[in-house]
């Protein structure tokens, strides 16, 4: 069962804005599994239920807004446990009680000393 000011924090999120297409997608798929289930899911398990609605949404677009998400605080890794659809030990991912959101700041990539110009991925 999910806490009532859990869905409140849910609801302020999802209308804050501050969560893009696919991390609403991942957000809002995440919280009606674990209010159905009752537990954490993995991110596998998650995108089944979005490819249900949405068959043409790839996993890769789904998979790593898990992190993206982690950073702006409303989700956390919950721990390792067979996958449901995979079956190999996956990471599962849970809705934080009252996370927040915050605003996503990408890392940074590395610039050049001498020309100041970003590097290249194959360098960093």
């Amino acid at each position: 069962m999910i806490n009532p000011l859990s869905m409140q924090t849910y609801r302020d999120n999802l209308e804050s804005g501050l969560l893009s297409k696919r991390r609403t997608q991942a957000y809002r798929y995440l919280m009606r599994l674990q209010r159905t289930t009752g537990r954490s899911a993995t991110s596998s398990e998650v995108w089944v239920e979005v490819h249900r609605q949405h068959p043409r949404i790839p996993q890769r677009s789904i998979d790593p807004r898990w992190e993206e998400l982690e950073q702006q605080g409303v989700v956390r890794r919950a721990y390792v446990r067979p996958c449901h659809i995979t079956g190999r030990r996956c990471m599962t991912w849970e809705i934080v009680p009252d996370g927040v959101a915050k605003p996503f700041k990408p890392a940074k990539r590395p610039r050049c000393e001498t020309c100041n110009q970003k590097l290249p991925l194959r360098q960093l």
